[in-house]
């Protein structure tokens, strides 16, 4: 008598006989360097490594092979990340050029190159893709799209997304939305709405972080609303504490309406606080006393500084400075103290 064989046992027998991930890549080597490839890419991006994350990919391509989206995808943030928005943009015309459709992933990174390259055409464009490949903007496209909008000043276009979040017709508030709004409406003055959102934020649970309370403290400053910067500093005190940013906010809002012995003091408050005082306070301080153009008290805070604690962002904030002066003599001893530190200019804005 034959035996039966059900549907579950035929299944079984068929699974048994299909090769396994491993067996099919050693039959197939070339698909095994694409996944070795795309892997080390990504990894390096991960760690921070951009320029062997860019010499594996251009190895890849010269290689022959057909880089996928996700791939494309990588080396876009890989290029973003290093401000080099430019190159990002040039691997998007690629995905574009080989038919690959992008992805939510795809959108948002070019959506967010577009907005810091203050590029509005790029951006239209961009929301057609979302809408053409019916990709719903999620938090990241959202964070960035306010972002853009508060940048630009673009009062309308703010209050529309801020009325359609309101009405739950797009994403609810959360961490990430929070900060795009407080930011925001904060660069262009509304600060009853910005109170209203971080009330808002309050009743759904969401907790104001040290960032949040940061931008405000340079808000409330660059309006010269200085009762308000103290009182958000205050609350940051209580709630979350101090870092480095929040010193160097108060000192640029402070410096902005030369506001001379109150910069000092924050300065002098944040060396008691370090043993060794962070550069971007040294950068805040020496900054204000160039656009001032008193260069005695820049030679002072900058002796201050020891030698082996100066950065890039300080040597770029000094040649910033004696450029104004037109002291070409002290940028190009800046400039060889630079070379000989073996220290390389930072490439983007400081």
């Amino acid at each position: 008598m034959r035996p039966c064989i059900t549907r579950l046992t035929r299944r079984f027998f068929s699974f048994l006989s299909k090769p396994t991930k491993q067996q099919y890549l050693r039959k197939n080597p070339n698909k095994m360097d694409k996944r070795i490839y795309e892997r080390s890419v990504r990894e390096c991006i991960k760690d921070g490594q951009f320029e062997k994350a860019e010499t594996i990919w251009k190895d890849f391509l010269n290689k022959g092979h057909q880089a996928n989206v996700y791939l494309y995808n990588s080396m876009i943030n890989c290029y973003k990340r290093q401000q080099y928005i430019a190159k990002a943009l040039e691997l998007y015309e690629d995905i574009k050029t080989l038919d690959l459709p992008p992805d939510h992933w795809t959108l948002d990174e070019v959506l967010d190159c577009y907005g810091k390259s203050y590029d509005h055409a790029g951006v239209k464009r961009v929301l057609m893709e979302y809408k053409k490949h019916s990709i719903p903007l999620n938090k990241y496209a959202l964070t960035s799209l306010l972002s853009f909008y508060g940048k630009c000043g673009y009062v309308e276009k703010i209050n529309l997304l801020y009325q359609l979040i309101k009405a739950g017709k797009m994403l609810d508030i959360n961490e990430f939305i929070l900060q795009s709004l407080i930011y925001s409406f904060g660069n262009i003055g509304d600060f009853d709405t910005q109170k209203e959102i971080c009330d808002t934020a309050y009743n759904k649970n969401i907790p104001l972080k040290r960032l949040n309370y940061n931008t405000m403290i340079q808000q409330f400053g660059k309006f010269g609303l200085f009762n308000e910067m103290d009182a958000v500093y205050d609350e940051l005190g209580r709630q979350e504490g101090y870092d480095v940013a929040s010193y160097t906010g108060l000192i640029e809002s402070y410096a902005r309406y030369d506001m001379e012995s109150e910069a000092i003091s924050v300065f002098d408050r944040a060396c008691e606080l370090y043993l060794i005082v962070p550069d971007q306070i040294f950068s805040s301080i020496i900054a204000y006393f160039g656009d001032k153009g008193d260069f005695d008290k820049v030679g002072y805070y900058l002796s201050k500084c020891d030698k082996a604690a100066r950065t890039n962002r300080i040597y770029n904030t000094i040649i910033k400075v004696y450029g104004k002066k037109s002291d070409t003599k002290k940028m190009m001893l800046t400039y060889d103290a630079v070379s000989y530190t073996h220290l390389t200019l930072p490439t983007k804005r400081i």
